[in-house]
């Protein structure tokens, strides 16, 4: 299979380049820290009951609140994916913030709340939902991409990238990296898997599609090395910010 000669070998070649100029060292070569990184879904103001994809936004904010007093700094996919390939190292408490699905609540509620903290998140749009009644417009996730959010790719309507047929790659990746590069005016070469299913077939193909690094949820990565099988801890909405720090010391390494 094409991903792992040519994902190692461009890895092999930046690390080479970059030991001769000493932008990094032999000591931290090879060694790379799973970020915590933290997967919503929809997000509540007043009515609605928490679930495995359903947060209050207060307990939300109570949940970034945590993180800034304890020192945590938000980082993007960018970020991590640098420290997948250069090597380069990210700060000793890092966090990430991804939301899934295209919901209007990630910019009238998330948005607001990490901005508070001094805090940017990823958004991973599903393109299908664009403009629907309780999803995002262009104009908002334009203006999310202006203030320095990520936007990334979630495929056109969340399909199983697993099993996706080889016809169906143009409909549910190129097209939608394509549309959102058409709305934010760059590169988006970051994606959520859908259902945080992946496998050695869907990754292939999304290193051939331009895609960088791409998110599951947590599990056991493929290819641990890989910028294309990063993990992701589903958050529930039952989560307080004490029992979420204990499930990120037992899910990342």
């Amino acid at each position: 299979m094409s991903l792992k000669p040519s994902y190692h070998m461009k890895k092999i070649l930046i690390l080479i380049i970059l030991l001769n100029t000493g932008a990094i060292t032999p000591e931290t070569v090879g060694k790379i820290k799973e970020v915590p990184i933290l997967c919503y879904h929809n997000i509540f103001e007043k009515e609605g009951k928490p679930g495995p994809y359903y947060i209050s936004a207060q307990l939300l904010e109570e949940q970034i609140k945590y993180f800034k007093e304890n020192g945590y700094v938000a980082v993007l996919p960018e970020d991590i994916y640098r420290s997948y390939i250069y090597g380069l190292p990210l700060p000793e408490k890092s966090v990430m913030f991804s939301f899934d699905d295209t919901r209007k609540d990630h910019y009238t509620l998330a948005a607001p709340l990490l901005e508070k903290y001094g805090y940017k998140g990823a958004f991973f749009i599903m393109t299908v939902a664009i403009g629907k009644k309780n999803y995002m417009t262009k104009d908002e996730i334009r203006d999310l991409a202006r203030r320095g959010h990520c936007i990334g790719n979630h495929t056109y309507d969340h399909q199983n990238l697993k099993k996706l047929p080889e016809d169906q790659w143009k409909k549910q990746v190129e097209e939608p990296k394509k549309k959102l590069e058409d709305i934010i005016g760059i590169n988006v070469c970051y994606l959520a898997y859908p259902f945080g299913l992946c496998n050695e077939y869907a990754a292939e193909q999304l290193e051939k599609r331009g895609i960088y690094a791409a998110f599951q949820l947590s599990g056991k990565s493929i290819i641990t090395d890989s910028p294309l099988f990063i993990r992701r801890l589903l958050v529930t909405g039952s989560l307080t910010s004490e029992k979420l720090a204990r499930e990120i010391k037992g899910t990342f390494h």
